[in-house]
């Protein structure tokens, strides 16, 4: 059996939505570099267009990263439960996961899932993320791990969920000197 207990934090969220940004990234750079190669194309045809394009090229992608932490920052003031008094127990087990949450008196709940609820869990460097669709995940932090280890728990994951596990894998460090 391996426990996590954690109290709500907002960084917590942050690492989700990190996890998210770095995936849709890609596909906004390439977006504003063709807006920016069209724009450059249009100015020579009508300058004003030309540079409307261009600006929204420039701006779509720092929009978009606004955009994302003013929803994170509505949400966690909007969604009571999303608290600093939440406290969260993660037990993971051969059956799957029980998810007890409470807040203070005023909430609890315990939830109980086989391994088929998860659609995916990914391993990263600090963090479990334990995803139940592609945009959903129960961010669950390796230091809060109370009970087992991270490798035993590792092993757990790979035996219960196969492919649908994701190891943390660091990058290897450079063992090239600098002259």
């Amino acid at each position: 059996m391996f426990r996590f207990e954690t109290t709500f934090d907002h960084r917590t969220m942050a690492v989700l939505n990190d996890r998210t940004q770095k995936k849709v990234w890609p596909s906004m750079i390439v977006f504003s570099v063709l807006l920016g190669v069209f724009g450059l194309f249009l100015v020579l045809d009508n300058q004003m267009a030309g540079i409307l394009i261009l600006g929204f090229g420039i701006l779509i992608p720092i929009g978009y990263r606004q955009a994302l932490r003013a929803s994170q920052k509505k949400l966690n003031e909007s969604f009571s439960l999303l608290s600093p008094l939440t406290h969260e127990v993660y037990t993971f087990d051969e059956e799957g996961v029980t998810v007890e949450t409470t807040k203070g008196e005023e909430y609890s709940s315990v939830v109980k899932a086989r391994w088929s609820y998860f659609w995916r869990i990914e391993e990263t460097e600090t963090h479990y993320l334990c995803y139940i669709s592609a945009e959903q995940a129960h961010v669950v932090p390796k230091a809060d791990l109370t009970q087992g280890t991270a490798e035993g728990f590792n092993i757990l994951l790979k035996r219960m969920l196969g492919q649908k596990f994701v190891s943390f894998n660091p990058k290897p460090t450079s063992t090239k000197r600098k002259k």
